[in-house]
């Protein structure tokens, strides 16, 4: 994690050295980029499900074998692909560069360079986003079909047929995908809903999760047959937070109260990017992300609503937007150290997936 640490401070040295915006744009950003994705390429017995993927690629996904349950066709095709690639390796490659491709794409895109800082040191920081998110090799795949969805048929024109036919697609990778089919009706109703309202939405669902957490899950799944069967087995391990775990989520909401307040602030193509953050913060609150699948990934467009609204506000509305979400991402950081120090002997699976290998000094894998 230490080298990860370091690669962002060294890409945020990058983008703070270069003044010129257009070299920012062109130059700094892709050899960042490179850099991440190399960096996740290579590695080796790294992320909490790095071996569960193994072991299906391994025995050639017989369920039985490995001891898990296989939910859905699109899951089944999933590890049958990842059979085409003679090493493991090289399907963790082909799949890194894939779905920093499409970040890359989105964020040059629909990002101001001036911000390019923020969003590294976000994305390398959040611990469920840069640890826990690049080992979820379905879910990134999805996410990366979402990203493209969005970009190519709702951001700057709403083609809802197109649009739904790569939801579909991306829940092949994995059914949570499945949530955004619902956006088309979301976007007329956060568009016209009154921010403060939404915002309203936000604090209900936070606080109703610290308590009842089981039941909205409950709740949520049962209106899908298809959802509730492939999900039911989260439902044991769901629970609300603590008073402290209540804490520590509640910092987010002072970033979230100043995208969701300025809707103002965003117009034509960028009131997509909106509703899209909005929706993200409203299905984190209420917890429906299924251990923080989809939402973590689409985070990003909180990222981009974020570049959109601080040069607009005034410094103490800056301060209280960004301070909070720093603190939240540093003490993330220092949770992720104290794991690393409680579990230095620990070994997961055949390997301690806390600490930063190559392909270069593989133990097990051919």
């Amino acid at each position: 994690m230490f080298i990860q640490y370091t690669i962002c401070v060294l890409i945020i040295l990058l983008f703070w050295m270069t003044k010129n915006e257009k070299r920012k744009r062109n130059f700094i950003l892709p050899l960042s980029f490179l850099i991440i994705t190399v960096f996740f390429a290579i590695r080796y017995n790294y992320g909490l499900d790095y071996w569960s993927y193994y072991k299906y690629y391994e025995t050639g996904r017989t369920v039985e074998e490995v001891g898990g349950e296989i939910r859905g066709t699109g899951e089944t095709w999933f590890y049958h692909f990842m059979n085409f690639f003679p090493r493991f390796s090289d399907f963790i490659i082909a799949h890194t560069i894939f779905v920093f491709s499409s970040l890359y794409y989105v964020t040059r895109k629909w990002m101001s360079s001036q911000y390019y800082p923020l969003f590294f040191f976000l994305i390398l920081t959040m611990s469920v986003l840069c640890f826990n998110w690049i080992s979820a090799l379905r879910s990134t795949m999805a996410a990366s079909v979402l990203w493209i969805a969005f970009d190519l048929f709702y951001i700057e024109k709403k083609r809802w047929l197109p649009y739904m036919g790569m939801v579909v697609a991306a829940s092949f990778f994995h059914t949570s995908a499945l949530i955004f089919l619902i956006l088309p009706l979301l976007d007329i109703l956060i568009l016209k809903v009154q921010p403060i309202v939404l915002f309203a939405i936000v604090v209900v669902g936070l606080l109703s999760t610290m308590f009842f957490t089981e039941e909205i899950y409950e709740m949520f799944l049962s209106r899908n047959e298809f959802l509730g069967e492939t999900y039911e087995e989260h439902l044991g391990s769901v629970q609300g937070y603590s008073i402290f775990g209540l804490i520590h989520n509640s910092i987010l909401l002072f970033p979230s109260f100043y995208v969701i307040t300025r809707k103002n602030l965003f117009s034509g193509p960028n009131s997509r990017i909106y509703v899209l953050a909005v929706f993200v913060i409203i299905v984190r609150s209420f917890r429906l992300d299924f251990h923080g699948r989809m939402s973590a990934y689409l985070f990003i467009y909180v990222i981009f609503a974020l570049a959109q609204v601080l040069p607009k506000l005034k410094r103490q509305d800056k301060i209280l937007c960004m301070v909070p979400l720093l603190i939240w991402c540093f003490y993330g950081i220092y949770l992720f150290y104290m794991t690393m120090l409680l579990n230095e002997h620990t070994v997961y699976s055949e390997g301690n997936y806390l600490h930063y290998h190559t392909i270069f000094e593989p133990s097990i894998m051919p």
